[in-house]
């Protein structure tokens, strides 16, 4: 039998407007064997995250409020996510210890800054590689800072600034952090091509500029190598060549998911011309499985080679094998 052990919250928008959809977007994960669940409530800096214990006897647990929490083995970094956010906001812990201040006391962390602009969201994306920590940030007091992808040492508290490109989102696909950006970009809209760092030798190299961008390139996602973008006047989803992989559709998530393989799940908001509403491609960039059914991108999850997700219209979880 089935027992609800967390209500998500509606979700609710700038001047208390119901937002598009009726629940806050959440993500389920596994940290270190326990169940979790985390989700943001609104937008910028009026916005508040939570993260969620859900213990095996069905009770739950406030892991962490206003903050953003990602673990690397024994590590935890933490980084606040609250409306009165400031600089020196990244903190670490090694076990059961306490947390501590990282990197340099100047900088705020894992926040997408728009180039002096009002508008500004936390956004988790953190990788620790050896004793060097991985994060977005700019210098708070300089509003000629431009929010860019640094470097922490956990050690030292160095901190350094990896690439000069305006950054807002990175993602890790084996040795490399992807990351949009262009010449000169001082918010999403110059960015027009997408670049990645190696974690080898720390060079930058150009991935892609696709010749048709007819704005800008608002998300990217990576797997394998084979990357995936969104325009930002659509919101469509390209691959690599510029090809429109649902046409019509606008996508509103692209998440990496498996256990074993990673698959990419890309799912779409309904619209009269889209066909599909959920997308899953495997790391050969092939596209496996599609499905008009709606799921909330927290409830994909994919076993071997076996997908399970949550349909909202039949409330039935679905299953199905992929090739």
């Amino acid at each position: 039998a089935s027992k609800m052990v967390y209500q998500l919250p509606q979700l609710i928008l700038r001047g208390n407007e119901p937002g598009p959809s009726k629940y806050v977007p959440f993500r389920l994960y596994n940290h270190g064997g326990e169940a979790m669940l985390h989700y943001s409530q609104s937008a910028g800096i009026s916005g508040r995250d939570y993260t969620i214990r859900l213990n095996a006897d069905g009770s739950f647990t406030e892991a962490a409020y206003h903050s953003i929490v990602n673990t690397f083995g024994d590590k935890a970094f933490s980084f606040s996510a609250a409306a009165d956010y400031g600089a020196n906001n990244l903190k670490m812990k090694v076990g059961n210890g306490e947390y501590r201040d990282v990197g340099d006391p100047a900088y705020v962390f894992g926040w997408s800054w728009q180039g002096g602009r009002a508008g500004t969201t936390p956004v988790d994306a953190v990788e620790l590689v050896g004793d060097e920590l991985y994060i977005l940030g700019y210098e708070w007091n300089n509003g000629d800072a431009l929010n860019g992808l640094y470097r922490v040492n956990i050690n030292t508290n160095a901190t350094t600034r990896v690439t000069p490109r305006h950054v807002l989102y990175f993602q890790r696909d084996g040795d490399y952090l992807y990351y949009a950006s262009g010449e000169g970009a001082r918010s999403y809209e110059g960015h027009d091509s997408v670049y990645r760092y190696s974690l080898q030798d720390g060079r930058e190299e150009l991935v892609l500029r696709p010749a048709m961008v007819p704005a800008a390139i608002k998300n990217i996602a990576v797997l394998n190598g084979h990357v995936y973008w969104q325009s930002s006047d659509t919101t469509a989803l390209y691959d690599a060549k510029g090809a429109a992989l649902n046409p019509g559709g606008i996508c509103e998530s692209m998440v990496v998911v498996g256990d074993k393989e990673k698959y990419l799940a890309c799912t779409f908001e309904e619209t009269p011309d889209s066909r599909y509403r959920l997308m899953v491609f495997d790391r050969g960039g092939g596209l496996v499985f599609k499905t008009s059914d709606v799921a909330y991108p927290g409830s994909i999850v994919i076993e071997g080679r076996e997908l399970y997700y949550y349909n909202i219209v039949t409330k039935t979880v679905c299953h199905h094998a992929l090739p």
